[in-house]
């Protein structure tokens, strides 16, 4: 018992994560049960900008924030002013400008933009304070940082299902609320824990041009983890959204929760030992695990549907589909493992000209599809390929750095 508690303290940031990704799976499966499936076809949609609010509410920023400040002493960042600005500026008017797009263009529910607003505020927030927090050495409370507002949404969820409440707009209220009160908390909190010492020694543009590359970079890959649900409820309504989101969720999060984990922990292995030969060994491994991961989650759904305390999973009448989220779930898996090489090892130029070259693939591939989308399944192709493309760019600007050696 006692090396059970020592292991749990050793990985609980690690441990965090998993339960931050549980949280949002089971809610999402939860709420299926629940609300109606146009009602759920709006939360699938919140949802989704809440998490490309986490990934890309910043604009890349923060990234630059973890590059330049210093700890100098625990709890005592240096960093600088510039960048301060900048980032408040940012996170004001990204939030402002992002969450009046969304009320306008994508979501259907029957609230005021103040609550889209305060809800964008606080989750661009929590990803400043987790950087803070991280730059600072302390993983657990970065964790906790990031994914308090997803243990939050897990309790709502059980609520609503305790009583059978269908009011997608009543869920968003209380979600906002529930946010807000964990931002002010967490500003409280940062406040009180870090002392940040400001100096002046990077110009306005030299900043952008340090940030243009982590923009590039977090754009490419924020497009091709969210985009499809945007464009699926664009063109075929909340209700087709609600059960390619639903699919997505159950055939997606094996795969997600593996990624994050080899990601996590092959970075820190490429560092010490990084080599080609070593990624392909590593990759045929990663392989064969997706393909057995692939029929059990097929076979684990045909389960589900025996019980009808769960919601059903339509597998018959989207074999195609679940098809492309099962090759898209093994490709990211392969896109992990090069990721990690590359940010261990990887060259400044090799992982400029990636970014690169990946911006102009999805450019292709997107307007190759453009007008093609005359179904989910379609979509889903579209994204399928645009996964691969990366995976494939990732892989040859990492052949060829390590053979000019």
């Amino acid at each position: 018992m006692k090396n059970l508690i020592i292991l749990a303290k050793k990985h609980s940031s690690f441990l965090l994560i998993v339960l931050g990704a549980l949280s949002i799976f089971l809610t999402n499966i939860i709420l299926k049960k629940v609300l109606s499936p146009v009602a759920y076809g709006e939360y699938s949609i919140y949802i989704t900008f809440f998490q490309l609010v986490s990934s890309f509410g910043l604009l890349g920023f923060e990234q630059v924030f973890l590059r330049i400040s210093e700890v100098k002493e625990k709890g005592v960042i240096q960093t600088d002013k510039t960048l301060i600005v900048v980032l408040f500026t940012i996170w004001i008017l990204f939030s402002a400008v992002g969450s009046y797009l969304f009320q306008k263009y994508f979501s259907e529910i029957d609230l005021s933009y103040g609550y889209f607003l305060l809800g964008t505020l606080s989750i661009a927030f929590f990803m400043f304070s987790y950087n803070a927090f991280r730059l600072n050495s302390s993983f657990v409370t970065s964790q906790l940082t990031l994914n308090l507002w997803k243990f939050l949404i897990i309790f709502l969820a059980i609520f609503f299902l305790w009583k059978r409440i269908d009011n997608i707009a009543l869920f968003i209220k209380i979600l906002t609320y529930g946010v807000v009160i964990v931002c002010i908390a967490q500003f409280y909190h940062l406040l009180k824990k870090l002392k940040f010492n400001f100096r002046k020694n990077l110009s306005f543009k030299s900043l952008n041009l340090f940030a243009l590359h982590f923009f590039i970079s977090l754009l490419t890959l924020t497009f091709i983890g969210y985009s499809d649900r945007f464009i699926v409820k664009s063109e075929f309504g909340s209700e087709a959204l609600g059960e390619y989101f639903f699919l997505a969720t159950i055939f997606f999060f094996p795969y997600a929760l593996i990624q994050g984990y080899v990601g996590f922990k092959e970075l820190v292995a490429f560092k010490e030992k990084g080599s080609l030969k070593g990624l392909n060994k590593k990759l045929f491994q990663i392989n064969v695990l997706g393909i057995v991961m692939g029929v059990l989650i097929v076979l684990f759904s045909m389960m589900i549907n025996a019980f009808d305390a769960l919601p059903f999973i339509n597998i018959q009448e989207n074999k195609l589909l679940v098809l492309f989220f099962i090759l898209t779930g093994i490709v990211k898996l392969n896109y992990s493992l090069l990721s990690a090489l590359l940010g261990a090892r990887g060259e400044i130029k090799t992982i400029r000209n990636a970014n690169l070259q990946s911006l102009i693939a999805i450019a292709i591939i997107g307007g190759i599809f453009y007008g093609l989308f005359t179904s989910v399944l379609m979509v889903a192709l579209a994204f399928l390929f645009f996964w691969i493309s990366r995976a494939l760019i990732w892989s040859y600007n990492l052949n060829k750095q390590f053979k000019e050696v």
